[in-house]
């Protein structure tokens, strides 16, 4: 084990020139144990490339899952054998509400504890919207396919990656015009 001392002065009384025989550099408590801080060294498997250490997911949970869902084991369940202690997830649910992450605190194989790390709320993403006057298409937000139009009659997704909701209004207004 390493040693280590904190910095203090040495001082040789015998030899203080000051008027009052007192040396204004040396604390009062001259006669105290000089104090040892102990540091034990990191072994040589103490460090390693994060990239070793722990494994980072990233996993998307259902559209309307809520933050405090994410560290409950049941949400877990069929993945817990991939994971290991320490090992972090990104979650992103499928409307991108929100993104978080967690920590594996403790896991077994069978059992699992996870704690929160980051939430982050996306205001700028809304739920589905109903075009009323326009009974055969709606409006989605998909995260990252942004803004998409869908026909309903078949499913078809007649057009994605719209910047805004206003701009996938305007869209269709113009799609049904022609």
């Amino acid at each position: 084990m390493a040693e280590a001392q904190l910095d203090h002065k040495h001082v040789d009384h015998k030899h203080v020139d000051h008027k009052d025989g007192h040396d204004p550099d040396v604390s009062d408590k001259s006669s105290e144990v000089a104090k040892v801080v102990r540091i034990e060294p990191l072994r040589r498997d103490g460090i390693q490339l994060s990239d070793h250490a722990y494994q980072k997911f990233s996993a998307r949970v259902p559209r309307g899952t809520p933050r405090e869902a994410l560290c409950n084991p049941d949400l877990w369940v069929h993945v817990i054998g991939k994971l290991r202690m320490g090992d972090e997830i990104r979650i992103i649910p499928d409307d991108f509400a929100y993104r978080a992450e967690v920590l594996i605190s403790y896991t077994d194989g069978k059992r699992i504890r996870l704690k929160p790390i980051s939430f982050v709320g996306l205001d700028d993403v809304a739920p589905e919207i109903d075009v009323r006057h326009r009974k055969n298409f709606v409006l989605k937000m998909r995260g990252q396919q942004k803004w998409c139009i869908q026909r309903l009659s078949d499913g078809a997704w007649i057009q994605e990656l719209i910047p805004t909701q206003g701009e996938a209004e305007a869209w269709l207004d113009k799609y049904l015009e022609a």
